[in-house]
């Protein structure tokens, strides 16, 4: 619960209702749990725990969530824009390198003071208190303007010896406040060339086989892959990359339907890297195929 005052008297009770992953599900308002009404509630996908993907909210005080958005957030999990029914954008929102958030009308012509639609879910998908201008990083808040955590690290050193620093500006995000994860991405990195597939993280160096059909075997193997991984099924996603092992031999013409002939197999040695979790708690495969 959050109490606001206003010149020193209280004027607003705010109850929080949480999943088991520190995500907002609801918030009320009123003197207690009971007989509080629903203000606001946020609805969250799978591809990552701060993926905010609905946000209902009632702007009239009249207990009804009237107001509809739909959050549309980049590959670092910064949000980007709020979009109603009709796909049309209500807000914008641009960032510092650290992260302090600039927002903009749906159209982009105008910077605002301050969100108009009290948008919270910001910088990675972290919650953002207006009052404070801190993010929550679920253990502990985050100073947008300076980089920095405001306590120190629970794990200490897990990624540096400063205890404070943001260590996942600019290209990487720490949910939980402690260091930086580990599986951001899905993707299959063939010599230079990475498809990206979802947000857990894989890493293949194909061999023995041509471009084309490595490109065609990631494009139909998409949606199998990132279901199995997210339902953290590593042995089937094993099966799986087993089925795209190199079926010719070093030097050969690609064995596979193949619509560009005399395709010749990439160099190299073939591995398998699958990284799943957050920090210290992920677990690693590598397997050479």
């Amino acid at each position: 619960m959050r109490l606001d005052y206003t010149a020193g008297s209280l004027s607003e009770n705010r109850h929080f209702y949480y999943t088991s992953d520190w995500q907002s599900l609801e918030e009320r308002l009123g003197t207690g749990p009971a007989s509080a009404t629903a203000e606001r509630q946020q609805v969250w996908g799978q591809r990552y725990i701060d993926d905010l993907v609905v946000r209902d909210r009632d702007t009239s005080g009249d207990g009804t969530l009237n107001e509809r958005f739909y959050g549309l957030q980049d590959a670092n999990w910064n949000m980007v824009a709020l979009i109603d029914a009709s796909a049309t954008a209500q807000e914008r929102y641009l960032y510092s390198p650290f992260g302090w958030p600039i927002f903009l009308n749906g159209t982009m012509s105008t910077i605002l003071a301050t969100s108009t639609v009290e948008s919270e879910t910001l910088f990675t998908g972290q919650r953002f208190e207006l009052l404070t201008c801190l993010h929550l990083f679920r253990r502990r808040p985050y100073d947008s303007i300076t980089g920095r955590f405001i306590t120190r690290d629970p794990l200490l050193y897990p990624n540096g010896l400063n205890t404070y620093a943001g260590w996942f500006v600019p290209n990487a995000s720490d949910p939980l406040g402690m260091e930086i994860v580990v599986a951001i991405m899905v993707g299959i990195k063939i010599g230079s060339i990475a498809k990206g597939l979802g947000h857990w993280c894989i890493a293949a160096w194909a061999t023995r086989k041509c471009r084309a059909c490595w490109d065609s075997a990631a494009k139909m193997a998409q949606m199998r892959l990132e279901a199995l991984l997210q339902n953290n099924d590593i042995d089937t996603a094993l099966l799986l990359f087993d089925e795209w092992k190199n079926k010719a031999r070093p030097g050969d013409e690609c064995d596979d339907i193949c619509s560009i002939a005399g395709q010749q197999f990439m160099q190299g040695v073939v591995w398998l890297v699958v990284s799943v979790g957050v920090g210290k708690g992920a677990r690693t495969i590598k397997v050479k195929l």
